[in-house]
């Protein structure tokens, strides 16, 4: 009797068990975009290739951004928006696929239209990846750093932004113009009591009881500077160290220049480059060094601080970008042509 030939097996599914470790691989690998964190920048702000420099561009006041890493003074961002087709020239520089070579740079907005909502300012040469075309515009991506001082934050350190519902409009951005308001004095109070900060971010250097009530004296990127009036022991009481007033901002100088004049300040400012003063500058003596840098951070403004030649010397021998902090006597609340204070370097802490 001839026995028929078996046939061959059909191919077994994957097991249960192995489909459901992938499964969990994937789960767990994969993060969930909901998940990613957001920050809302609360001023304009550098846009910087790393976390000390140079500049990529400027990131713009009201908007959010995902995080990448994070440092003290300084968060990855990660830019991706809508910029101007010819606005871009290919490349493969370190990686990308384009670069910026409109002259001045180009606006990066949410959507490809001119009056989508502005992201940044990309500078003429910075790199990106252009990740798609539509109608004229280009999407590009460019991960970049800023400072942690510009962000919306809680005690100096970056916070998530809320979550838009889907459903919601996207609210009127706040205009890109950073420069702090001096406030018509009004008064508020402590509900559930405060910190007092010296700086924007700053050390602490008390706290309002609950329900203390406090005079707004100026507002800039978050902040409240407030005036307490209250009476404390003679004897509690010390001349502060150098004479020099803490949290004074450029608005405030600018707004009572009578008060500010010949007054010393400590100022936390970012440098940006060693110049010499000509005659656009009358504030300044012709032919002498300058500092000019960014601020009183968190300000968006800048600063002209009067240098003595050594002085000079020792921030061109620094690095670029660093964040240092001043004492300096008020010279002008602004000079001729712009609204920059111009102070005289009397020491550095």
């Amino acid at each position: 009797m001839t026995k028929a030939p078996q046939s061959s097996p059909a191919s077994a599914p994957l097991p249960l068990a192995r489909t459901a470790l992938l499964c969990l691989f994937w789960l767990v690998v994969a993060p969930p975009l909901a998940a990613q964190q957001r920050v809302r920048i609360a001023a304009e702000t550098p846009l910087l290739r790393t976390a000390t420099g140079p500049v990529l561009g400027r990131l713009a006041r009201g908007a959010e951004f995902e995080v990448g890493r994070q440092e003290p003074k300084a968060v990855e961002v990660v830019v991706e928006g809508w910029i101007f087709a010819q606005s871009l020239g290919a490349t493969t520089r370190d990686g990308f696929n384009a670069i910026v070579n409109a002259r001045g740079g180009q606006n990066l907005r949410a959507d490809p239209r001119a009056d989508g909502r502005l992201l940044a300012h990309l500078g003429e040469g910075a790199l990106v990846q252009r990740l798609e075309s539509k109608d004229g515009w280009a999407r590009v991506r460019r991960q970049g750093w800023a400072a942690r001082l510009a962000l919306a934050a809680q005690g100096g350190a970056a916070t998530p932004a809320p979550a838009t519902p889907p459903s919601s409009t996207s609210a009127t951005p706040a205009p890109a113009d950073a420069t702090p308001s001096v406030s018509d004095g009004s008064r508020a109070a402590a509900p559930r009591g405060a910190v007092l900060a010296a700086t924007p971010g700053g050390d602490a250097v008390g706290t309002l009881a609950n329900g203390a009530e406090v005079r707004v004296v100026t507002k800039a990127g978050g902040w409240s500077r407030v005036r307490v009036e209250a009476w404390v022991p003679d004897t509690a009481l010390e001349p502060a160290a150098g004479g020099a007033s803490r949290g004074v901002t450029a608005a405030e100088v600018r707004a009572e220049p009578a008060r500010w004049i010949g007054q010393v300040v400590e100022w936390k400012l970012q440098v940006v480059a060693v110049q010499v003063a000509d005659n656009l500058r009358p504030e300044l003596p012709e032919g002498k060094p300058y500092l000019l840098t960014r601020g009183p951070l968190p300000e968006s403004g800048f600063v002209y601080v009067m240098l003595t030649p050594e002085q000079a010397a020792r921030f061109r021998d620094g690095p670029p970008l660093r964040e240092v902090t001043l004492r300096v006597r008020v010279r002008a609340p602004s000079s001729r042509y712009l609204p920059t204070p111009v102070v005289e370097l009397l020491g550095e802490q």
